[in-house]
């Protein structure tokens, strides 16, 4: 990777970091979590375009396999 494009890719990266919060406060302190952990998941789970992360550790627990 060049110069120029590590510096494109560390100013996204430093811009995301920043705003991360204020993506997620239309979702903290809702009643959505729990609502993910009454989803009938079963089977693999592949979380797209997923964003903060918030909702990654919200899913339940993959099946034992």
């Amino acid at each position: 990777m060049d110069d120029e494009v590590q510096a494109l890719v560390a100013e996204q990266i430093a811009y995301y970091r920043a705003h991360a919060p204020d993506y997620d406060v239309a979702y903290l302190g809702q009643d959505w979590d729990s609502c993910i952990e009454e989803l009938p998941v079963a089977g693999d789970v592949l979380e797209l375009a997923c964003g903060t992360g918030h909702w990654t550790p919200c899913w339940p627990p993959a099946p034992a396999q």
